[in-house]
């Protein structure tokens, strides 16, 4: 029986390879680079690199896109190449594909992704043979003995093709097409910079900017508290004033009259304090749900200081080593049959000390454990396969993945919380406080944590009773407060705010309710914007731009790790059309898409709609008066006509400004002069005292020195800048 199985990467593939020959005897036919494939009879396992196939560029359609100023691309039959980088292995799998296999496996990540890169090998090459679907979640043996027990005929995933399909379409469309055109327009008012219109990395940037934009329009607000405390069997507590309607008060409820605030104190302060109501409730916690990939690169970016970039990397690295399920998890739920392995993961965990496995019941089910809510992927978890030589920030998110398994064998947290109103001299305080009556999983969280499990209502309260009179109080404290400006965006909240995007919607908007409510769904962390494998890539492309350090950036970061717009970043946002800078657009796209995975929606209409949204867009570019650019010009002090842009150097890792003249040569050197960048970002342009030729600064064998080419004198460098009051020393000899 001949056999062939594809999986996306591999890992995978040396996964599968080990699980049907663990005898290991099997051949391997490796050509260098990651490239090649495994046998034994007529059994073959190979694997993808990614996506070894992509969407041609726009002139693979016709010569004229070869002009930025062509940008009405529309294929109506869609072409893939492979890049170079990728094309050795797709040889390798379009040789295995030319046999019709009694049973070929697709094995690509069970997502959208993983679905379409496979099956987009296998339609190019025009393969019609039995396709069968499997579904790795982990590569230890269980989790691949549990995959090859659910093998199902491939053409069940239609739909999620047709998904990955429109969605990879939908991205090229408006990526290709708003970029060209904005730039191009752009640049009749003068900007020089390409202007990069994506649908997830423009809504993106339109958060960072909008939320700027409230800092710098931000006014402080001076208002006013009063808080009473009391004791009673020997406890202390306090309660907060409640101003009447008769108070002046702004709209957010605050006094901002210190007279009027102090006024009350005076009046309440030596009268008791009546007990109006007191309401007690009991209820329960349930411990957090294992970890989905956003929800781990959140904890680990605030507790072990890790970037978005660095927990992704980490945690694929532990799958690799089989210690974890797959990272890119948008689920935090488990199916019920893995229940089963509980037990003995949890007695691993104990042997390698993880907190809180010793005592872990594994007969305790906790709602993580539910099939209905199980989509592609479930829960990152661990494996049980012992770590082995970890890295400090390694072992950091092991430890993570695994606690969070083991509070699922908890019971719940059991608290009692009341609330309570006071009268004192007609004036009304309240306050409420919470008891802890059985710990449960609370008992293996760290402090801060569980007090925001608590919502910080942490106070100890005596036993009070409607009526009671509490005395006189022991305090009445006037606080002075202020309103804070909103907080900048960090790595860990603009992830947070693309997940629940809803929060950033038009309160109109119908998507919003829907997206709301699939929250707490399967893959709750895949209903916002961006997808849990790109959003890091998304956000670090803000700010630095990998693909192509020529291009600027829209925003930096700062020294406490915030993210703050740049000019330019303003400027696209200020420019673009509302449907592109908000959110709502992307939001309803990955409902629609939802919906073509559901079976529910259509693929050609989705294309259709984007084609009517790129139109929309284009007619607006081109016929909107952009701003005036915000960024600053340099002028070239060589060729006076050409401006200077500023670029980055991936090999020295730093910026510097050229002429965007190619033409441009200083005229006494005969070459390309480059200029040093500022932190400000602004070019270091020197010239010689004696000819006022431009400098050219050059890192000599003992360190950086100034020339000038004319008249061949060289100056000392000094903090990146020529020392011009110094004594001039000669090309020839001298220490330079």
């Amino acid at each position: 029986m001949s056999e062939l199985y594809i999986a996306e990467k591999k890992d995978i593939a040396d996964a599968i390879a080990s699980y049907i020959w663990p005898d290991g005897q099997f051949e391997k036919r490796l050509s260098g680079k990651g490239n090649g494939y495994y046998r034994k009879d007529d059994t073959f396992v190979s694997w993808a690199k990614g996506h070894v196939l992509a969407l041609v560029n726009p002139d693979a359609y016709g010569q004229q896109f070869l002009k930025w100023e062509e940008y009405r691309c529309f294929p109506q039959q869609w072409l893939l190449y492979s890049p170079s980088d990728k094309k050795d292995q797709f040889n390798i799998l379009r040789e295995l594909l030319k046999t019709k296999y009694d049973t070929l496996y697709h094995c690509g990540d069970a997502d959208r992704e993983g679905q379409l890169l496979i099956d987009e090998i296998l339609q190019y090459c025009g393969y019609k043979g039995t396709v069968k679907r499997i579904l790795i979640n982990s590569k230890d043996n269980a989790g691949l003995k549990r995959a090859f027990d659910s093998i199902e005929d491939n053409r069940n995933y239609q739909n999620l093709l047709l998904a990955g399909l429109a969605r990879e379409q939908w991205d090229w469309l408006i990526g290709f097409n708003l970029t060209r055109c904005a730039t191009v327009c752009a640049r009749r008012f003068g900007y020089r910079n390409t202007w990069n219109i994506g649908g997830v990395k423009t809504p993106t940037l339109a958060l960072v900017v909008n939320r700027e934009r409230e800092i710098q329009n931000f006014k402080k607000t001076n208002y006013f508290t009063l808080k009473a405390f009391f004791r009673k069997d020997n406890i202390s507590f306090n309660a907060m004033w409640q101003p009447g309607d008769s108070v002046p008060q702004d709209p957010e409820g605050r006094v901002l009259d210190r007279s009027i605030a102090d006024m009350i104190r005076k009046k309440v302060e030596n009268h008791d304090g009546i007990v109006v109501t007191v309401e007690k409730k009991k209820g329960t916690s349930k411990p957090p749900l294992p970890y989905s990939l956003a929800a781990l690169q959140v904890d680990a970016g605030k507790l072990c200081k890790l970037s978005l970039t660095r927990t992704l990397d980490i945690t694929e690295k532990l799958y690799m080593d089989k210690l974890v399920s797959y990272p890119r998890s948008d689920c935090k739920y488990l199916p019920e049959a893995q229940l089963a392995d509980a037990s003995g993961i949890l007695d691993k965990l104990t042997a390698i000390g993880i907190k809180g496995a010793a005592g872990a019941n594994p007969d305790l089910k906790s709602p993580a454990w539910n099939d209905n809510k199980i989509s592609a992927h479930h829960a990152i978890i661990p494996t049980g396969v012992a770590p082995k030589d970890l890295k400090e920030d390694e072992a950091a998110v092991y430890r993570l993945i695994c606690e969070r398994y083991v509070l699922q064998f908890y019971p719940d947290c059991q608290y009692e919380t009341t609330k309570f109103s006071l009268n004192i001299s007609d004036e009304t305080f309240t306050g409420s406080g919470k008891i802890i009556l059985f710990p449960g999983y609370t008992s293996l969280l760290r402090k801060d944590v569980t007090e925001d499990i608590e919502n910080n209502e942490n106070i100890r309260l005596p036993n009070l009773s409607q009526g009671e009179n509490l005395g006189v109080p022991q305090n009445v404290d006037l606080q002075a407060k202020e309103t804070k400006p909103p907080k900048r965006f960090t790595e860990v909240s603009l992830l947070d705010a693309m997940i629940n995007i809803y929060r950033f919607m038009d309160k109109d908007n119908p998507y919003r309710k829907k997206m709301m409510e699939v929250k707490e769904g399967a893959s709750a962390d895949s209903k916002g914007i961006g997808t849990p494998a790109t959003r890091n890539v998304i956000i670090a492309s803000l700010y630095d731009n990998q693909k192509n350090r020529k291009l600027p950036t829209f925003c930096s970061l700062n020294k406490k790790g915030e993210i703050v717009p740049t000019d330019i970043g303003f400027s696209l946002i200020d420019n673009v059309p509302a449907e592109l800078g908000q959110p709502d657009t992307r939001a309803m796209m990955e409902m629609e898409l939802d919906s073509i995975e559901a079976g529910e929606g259509s693929y050609p209409k989705f294309l259709d709609e984007a084609k009517e949204m790129v139109l929309k867009n284009i007619a607006f570019f081109e016929n909107h008066k952009f701003t005036e650019p915000v960024m600053k010009h340099f002028k070239c002090p060589v060729c006076k006509n050409g401006e200077l842009l500023l670029r980055y150097s991936p090999a020295t890792k730093n910026k510097f400004f050229v002429c965007e003249n190619e033409n441009c040569i200083h005229p006494d050197s005969g070459r390309k002069v480059y200029y040093n960048c500022t932190a400000e970002e602004e070019p270091v342009i020197e010239f010689c005292p004696d000819d006022q030729s431009v400098l050219i600064r050059i890192n000599g064998k003992n360190g950086f020195f100034w020339s000038c080419p004319k008249c061949r004198k060289t100056f000392n460098d000094i903090n990146g800048r020529p020392d011009l009051t110094g004594k001039k020393k000669s090309m020839k000899g001298g220490k330079k």
